[in-house]
C-alpha cells in the first residue's frame, strides 16, 4: 500500500534511563538518512496528546519507543492500532503507553485517523 503522508514519531523521555530510545532513533535517522518528501520525522519526546494531530492528518503513523510487555530486554514488538485497543491491559503500563492508547481510542471515534503502527523495544527496568 502506498501512503501520501507518513509520520515517524519517536517518543520517550531521554531523562529516564533508556526510555528515550524513540527520540534517539528518529534523531539518528534524520542525521544519517535522506528523508523522502512524504515522510515527516518527529521527535515526540513526551509531547503526549499534542501528537494527536499527526494521527488525524497523516495516512500512516509509525510510533517508535520503548515498551513494557514483560519480554526479554531488546525484544521488538509491532502492533496496529486495533491490536493496541484490543490488548489495552498489556499496553497501559507506562505514562507513554497510557497516552498512546488513549489517543488511539479518541481518534478511532472520528473517521479521520490514519493507519497507526506502534513499534516498541523492551527496555531495561
Amino acid at each position: 500500500m502506498s501512503y501520501e503522508k507518513i509520520a515517524l514519531i519517536g517518543i520517550g523521555n531521554i531523562m529516564f534511563h533508556d526510555e528515550g530510545m524513540g527520540a534517539y532513533l528518529v534523531k539518528y535517522i534524520e542525521e544519517n538518512y535522506e528523508i523522502p518528501e512524504n515522510l515527516t520525522v518527529v521527535e515526540g519526546g513526551t509531547l503526549g496528546f499534542t501528537l494527536m494531530t499527526y494521527y488525524q492528518e497523516y495516512d500512516k503513523i509509525i510510533v517508535v519507543g520503548t515498551g513494557s510487555k514483560d519480554g526479554a530486554v531488546g525484544t521488538i514488538c509491532s502492533e496496529s492500532a486495533q491490536d493496541v485497543m484490543e490488548n489495552e491491559d498489556n499496553t497501559r503500563k507506562t505514562a507513554n503507553e497510557v497516552e498512546i492508547t488513549m489517543m488511539i481510542e479518541i481518534c478511532s471515534f472520528h473517521e479521520e485517523m490514519g493507519d497507526v503502527q506502534l513499534i516498541t523495544m523492551e527496555r531495561i527496568d
